[in-house]
């Protein structure tokens, strides 16, 4: 049976549509499908921040309540001078409004480093196994985006801690994207990776690619960070390469569906 595939796009969210398949003089039986709906993703412009004690989160409270970071496990350890490593900047060190800045740290104790992140997920500190502090995704039940934009610019320094993946010289950055099913399957996937020093913000965008394009998303997550392998660990200690004082500043997110 031969099998043809057609994209149709700019369709309203959440709308009936009919269709009919037409070849020639035969037309085939009237059917429909409805379009998956918008769910919002809050604060992607990276306006909103709520300051409790050194800590700042990306809600409209001060909690992980949707966006999260490590701001907690670097500012809780008995060290002085340690303040949070992602906090909000106004312009001109925003694009617009205000922007996310985050800054790696390899003098961290216990842990070794912080890499500077953003992400949509929670994180409570589990100072006996850190890299369990981390938990990435929320319900989504939206449309599946299919891209994501938005502005960035970069201050990599030279890598001073880590052994993993051992390639790298110089610190580099990453913005991602994960969706997942509602047995837990990772469905989408896609990166960017920044590799070179950006004094002024620049655009950014990537494609989410879909492994099985009928399953429905269930949990999503956004993930920024200052230093691409700065959350990996081994045992209790980040093994990742970091540079100290990397540093990402993003704005004005955007997710697009076709």
């Amino acid at each position: 049976t031969d099998r043809y595939t057609a994209k149709v796009t700019a369709l309203d969210f959440g709308t009936e549509y009919q269709y009919k398949i037409v070849c020639g003089t035969h037309e085939g039986e009237q059917l429909s499908f409805i379009t998956e709906p918008f769910q919002e993703i809050p604060n992607l412009n990276f306006d909103t921040w709520t300051q409790s004690g050194k800590n700042w989160y990306a809600n409209d409270e001060a909690s992980n309540s949707y966006w999260a970071t490590g701001n907690e496990g670097v500012t809780m350890w008995p060290l002085p001078n340690k303040d949070a490593t992602t906090v909000p900047v106004d312009e001109p060190d925003a694009k617009k409004g205000k922007a996310a800045k985050m800054t790696s740290l390899t003098d961290i104790i216990y842990v070794g480093a912080a890499a500077g992140n953003l992400f949509i997920g929670s994180y409570e500190t589990n100072a006996s196994n850190p890299s369990a502090s981390v938990s990435f995704g929320r319900d989504y039940t939206g449309a599946r985006p299919v891209k994501l934009s938005g502005w960035y610019k970069y201050d990599p320094q030279a890598i001073n801690h880590g052994s993993y993946p051992g390639t790298l010289t110089t610190d580099e950055c990453n913005i991602y994207v994960t969706v997942w099913d509602a047995e837990g399957n990772q469905i989408g996937f896609g990166e960017f990776v920044g590799t070179e020093r950006v004094d002024t913000y620049q655009p950014f965008s990537f494609d989410i690619e879909y492994s099985d394009p009928t399953k429905k998303a269930a949990k999503l997550t956004i993930v920024a960070t200052s230093s691409h392998y700065g959350g990996h660990f081994e045992g209790s200690s980040v093994t990742g390469q970091v540079g100290n004082g990397s540093t990402l500043w993003v704005d004005d997110f955007e997710l697009s569906y076709y």
